[in-house]
């Protein structure tokens, strides 16, 4: 899924530390390397003093807040581990209902933490 930000919203998300890796300006494409946008295609490179595409947009005359970027990678949802209202169910076999919820819960915070390792692979 890619979607364009300005990069003033760029400049939020890499405070965050959710910078995207790749983006893309003016059909060039950028890689996050040292907190801005690195290009390696001599073409870019050949007609500006830097490589580096936050460094030039804020050289320019103009204001480089409201300049459009697009993401090109899929943005990856994080996860978070599950904790089952224990207290949910009010019946005659709560104690079995209650070790049920605590396998069911602990088996789906293993599921997440395989899915979270290979997001980050």
């Amino acid at each position: 899924m890619n979607k364009e930000i300005t990069i003033y919203d760029l400049l939020g998300l890499i405070k965050d530390g959710k910078a995207p890796k790749i983006v893309k300006w003016e059909d060039y494409i950028f890689s996050f390397y040292n907190d801005d946008y690195l290009c390696k295609n001599e073409d870019f490179v050949k007609n500006r003093e830097t490589n580096y595409l936050l460094c030039y947009l804020f050289s320019l005359p103009e204001s480089a807040l409201n300049i459009k970027v697009e993401i090109l990678e899929e943005d990856k949802s994080i996860i978070e581990k599950i904790k089952i209202n224990k207290y949910h169910f009010h019946n005659t076999n709560h104690s079995k209902l209650l070790k049920n919820q605590e396998i069911l819960e602990a088996k789906l915070n293993e599921i997440i933490e395989f899915l979270s390792r290979k997001e980050d692979k």
